[in-house]
């Protein structure tokens, strides 16, 4: 935050002169909202496979873009282990248009939120989607997500020992490219 001075008076002033804005401020109606429908791309996927969740929430929201007035977040729960917190994102779709030589964006569809997952451990996992508002953080509880064997390598990370890029399968990962 913004300090002007340490002063008591200023601190005052501030506080006096910047109470008519607050009251003045529209209030934030992302209380009100609430999820609408969960809805899981595939309940298969492979492991290290992109899995996505479209979410449609009901209700009025000042600006999605807010994470103070409203946020989205699934919870995913492996077989084994920890829970996996991923943060939603709002989405909207959209389709390019050629009109005498300008290309245009215009939206498609209804705004969504999208929540994208990839599991690193096969079996059956479970998650909840909470909606995060001022008023409380509800949330659904969502349906199992089987995730079963693949042959793709993994996340690439660094390997702690020798410092070099590893897939999480084991194999060496090499960055080639220019430059």
């Amino acid at each position: 935050s913004f300090v002007i001075s340490r002063h008591p008076v200023w601190r005052l002033w501030t506080v006096v002169c910047g109470l008519p804005l607050l009251w003045g401020a529209p209030s934030a109606t992302a209380g009100d909202v609430r999820i609408a429908s969960v809805k899981l791309e595939r309940p298969i996927i492979e492991r290290y496979e992109r899995g996505e969740l479209t979410i449609r929430l009901e209700g009025e929201i000042t600006n999605p873009y807010d994470p103070d007035e409203i946020a989205l977040e699934a919870v995913f729960q492996p077989p084994r282990g920890l829970p996996i917190t991923v943060p939603g994102f709002f989405y909207q779709p959209f389709a390019l248009v050629k009109d005498r030589g300008q290309e245009t964006l215009t939206p498609r569809g209804e705004p969504v939120w999208k929540i994208r997952f990839t599991p690193p451990a096969t079996g059956m996992w479970s998650y909840e989607v909470r909606l995060v508002v001022p008023r409380g953080t509800p949330s659904v509880a969502g349906k199992d997500l089987e995730v079963i064997p693949s042959t793709r390598r993994g996340f690439v990370r660094v390997e702690r020992s020798s410092r070099f890029f590893r897939f999480d399968r084991g194999e060496t990962f090499i960055p080639i490219g220019e430059n």
